[in-house]
């Protein structure tokens, strides 16, 4: 049954009432339940399935390791590596739904 939440309208509406999903703060790590087109994921949050958020003195890298059978391939590798190239905070918070380190 994945793919539930965002392709049952009341269930990510809801969701949003509780979490607002769309602002910059609220971050998601998609797992196997959430995952979905990249298109129908930023028609409800309005953000990519992975990126960077900053606050303060911290750096929020959120992964989708949903894609590429829990592997960090191909864009999302070139970015993580690029934010973690250039990150001027001294907090890197990981987010991801699937531990990217193991077999």
């Amino acid at each position: 049954m994945a793919q539930k939440s965002f392709a049952d309208a009341k269930i990510i509406n809801h969701l949003d009432t509780v979490f607002d999903i769309k602002s910059k703060t609220t971050l998601l790590s998609l797992g196997n339940h959430e995952n979905t087109s990249d298109s129908i994921f930023y028609k409800h949050t309005k953000k990519k399935k992975y990126g960077l958020y900053q606050d303060q003195d911290v750096s929020f890298i959120v992964l989708n390791s949903q894609d590429s059978l829990s592997s960090i391939v191909g864009n999302q590798k070139q970015f993580l590596f690029q934010v973690l190239d250039t990150i001027s905070t001294s907090k890197v918070i990981l987010l991801s739904h699937k531990l990217i380190f193991m077999d």
